[in-house]
């Protein structure tokens, strides 16, 4: 992520060349941002299936679960360990029957470039399994 290696630069970078590289990727950052802001401005976001994990506290345990919202609510699902791709993929995969019930064929999932999202078994499983992926905004 953008923000990640503007940290990274300003770590191995000394002197005034790491505050000219780092305004230099905050810039290209923010310009990549904002084309593919640009780009999805007429999207139907009704129909766009937002991934998403959180963490909260129940009763004094961590409970991390995955919710989405599109034009309603999907059942919520909790889990106690730490989600890798295959995870999110079997996720996933238990909640398209409820998806397409409510959506039919008729939308686009979108994730973040988290790596369980950009692993091998998460990128290939919406090819077969999901109507469209919405792009994520590039980074530098």
């Amino acid at each position: 992520m953008c923000c990640n290696k503007t940290r990274q630069s300003e770590h191995w970078i000394s002197g005034v060349n790491s505050v000219c590289l780092t305004s230099q990727l905050y810039y290209q950052c923010n310009l990549s941002r904002q084309k593919w802001a640009q780009k999805h401005k007429d999207d139907d976001w009704k129909n766009i299936l937002f991934s998403n994990e959180t963490s909260f506290q129940l009763f004094c345990n961590t409970i991390k679960h995955w919710y989405k919202n599109v034009k309603g609510k999907t059942s919520l699902f909790c889990f106690r360990h730490i989600m890798d791709g295959k995870y999110y993929t079997e996720i996933l995969e238990k909640h398209i029957p409820e998806i397409k019930s409510m959506l039919r064929d008729e939308w686009q999932l979108q994730q973040d470039n988290d790596p369980k999202h950009t692993s091998c078994i998460a990128q290939e499983f919406p090819n077969s399994n999901v109507p469209e992926v919405m792009d994520w905004h590039p980074t530098v």
